[in-house]
């Protein structure tokens, strides 16, 4: 048997860094990268971070050719995701529309329709919000289903532990009295990927760029690689 399990970054370019994009608005909101894992007979047989080379309509397009490639060719039999519906494939599907109407390139919202039937998706959170309550979020669900006993036994991906040359003390949204201020998390990733577009737009191949490249896939591999282990632990 083989399964698989897919989570999408964004990055909102249009909306204020210190301001929350709209959920369900499809323009507050580009696809920079994916993390699939691929999992066959038990054993993860590979995890891959997929990510696009640049601002612009055909970036975002190559990279959601790139997710439907890479997963139609596997043809798993189940394609886990935590809020898929209403976020990963909602956005794959509404940016594949949006974008190919920009660059004039039909073939991605074209395939669109057939991809989720395809990969055989199935979508974790209703289970686990229905177990844990509304709003649980992937780290909770993973706690409340016996996966991590807790917080600290969660895999994180610290923030200092990579030589970028940002300064994400200075984050607006960032409590400097908290615990947590150097783990990187969903909204920082967000910023964190501008700054990688930014990059790849100027051509850096620095230390430090090659550093926030790092983190980024350290972040995208962890958050992808325990939908299996969340998918079996149910019923919740």
């Amino acid at each position: 048997m083989i399964r698989a399990a897919f989570d999408i970054e964004t990055v909102s370019p249009m909306v204020p860094d210190d301001e929350r994009p709209e959920f369900g608005n499809p323009h507050h909101f580009e696809l920079q990268s994916a993390g699939i894992a691929i999992e066959e007979d038990g054993e993860v047989e590979t995890v891959r971070h997929l990510t696009r080379d640049g601002w612009g309509a055909e970036h975002e397009l190559a990279l959601i050719e790139d997710i439907m490639d890479t997963l139609e060719t596997v043809s798993p039999d189940v394609t886990y995701t935590f809020n898929g519906e209403d976020f990963d494939l909602f956005l794959l599907s509404e940016r594949a529309r949006i974008s190919a109407n920009s660059a004039d390139a039909q073939n991605p919202y074209a395939r669109r329709d057939d991809f989720e039937s395809v990969v055989g998706h199935e979508d974790l959170q209703p289970d686990a919000w229905a177990a844990f309550g509304n709003y649980t979020t992937l780290e909770e669900a993973l706690i409340g289903a016996g996966v991590f006993d807790d917080e600290d036994d969660l895999p994180t991906t610290h923030i200092t532990d990579f030589d970028h040359g940002i300064d994400h003390t200075a984050w607006s949204w960032k409590n400097p009295a908290s615990d947590d201020i150097n783990v990187l998390e969903s909204g920082d990733v967000a910023v964190i990927g501008e700054h990688y577009l930014d990059g790849l737009e100027d051509g850096r191949d620095d230390e430090q760029f090659q550093q926030l490249q790092e983190m980024l896939d350290h972040y995208v591999r962890n958050d992808v690689a325990h939908l299996f282990d969340l998918a079996d632990a149910r019923p919740y």
